[in-house]
């Protein structure tokens, strides 16, 4: 089951499926909260790091227990991603309208 983070954080390092609708869903650990040079603990940015080395800070929105297999997307994180990808392929056709407009060959 997906749990969103406002709700509920996994133990420090503990094994999980992250997701943010931007990249979607990966395997890493929660690496615990972001700590300030006077040492203050900054919960809103939590650190979640992949397997593949990449990290997200304060962008995580859901988490899974971790499990081998992917696990299943909700309804709602499955319309994130749509929602996601429906602006970036908008910002895309801005883009390219503002190029031609603009007088640039793309």
């Amino acid at each position: 089951m997906w749990i969103n983070v406002e709700d509920k954080m996994p133990k420090l390092k503990e094994k999980c499926w992250y997701f943010f609708q931007v990249v979607g869903w990966h395997k890493g650990y929660f690496d615990g909260f972001y700590v300030d040079e006077e040492g203050k603990e900054w919960k809103g940015m939590h650190i979640f790091v992949g397997d593949n080395g990449g990290w997200l800070m304060g962008d995580v929105t859901h988490w899974h227990s971790y499990q081998d297999e992917e696990p299943e997307l909700t309804k709602e994180l499955k319309d994130l991603v749509q929602k996601e990808k429906e602006e970036r392929d908008q910002r895309l056709i801005t883009i390219r309208q503002t190029n031609v407009l603009g007088g640039k060959n793309e």
